[in-house]
């Protein structure tokens, strides 16, 4: 059977691994961010710039550690959600 100590430490371990804050819309970029997505609905090519931009652009603050995953992935979702919302307003018309 397992001791206090060894579930005490899993869990810790647990939370260290799969606790992630992401940050979104916390920055006036995220208003671009928004625009975008909505923007990509009628310009497919401008995903894949985003994509691009977004990727080089966080390897390159990631070695300097001034982005985190979570910002990255706050992007992406401020991005997404221009899309959505297009998507549904085009949907409804």
């Amino acid at each position: 059977m397992a001791s206090a100590d060894s579930i005490e430490y899993s869990r810790g371990l647990h939370n260290k691994i799969f606790a992630m804050r992401v940050e979104v819309f916390d920055d006036w970029k995220s208003f671009i961010h928004l625009l975008l997505g909505a923007s990509s609905l009628f310009l497919p090519w401008v995903m894949a710039i985003f994509l691009g931009y977004e990727l080089v652009e966080f390897c390159y603050k990631r070695k300097r550690r001034r982005e985190k995953i979570g910002e990255f992935i706050g992007d992406f979702m401020e991005f997404l959600v221009g899309a959505g919302i297009v998507g549904l307003v085009l949907g409804m018309l």
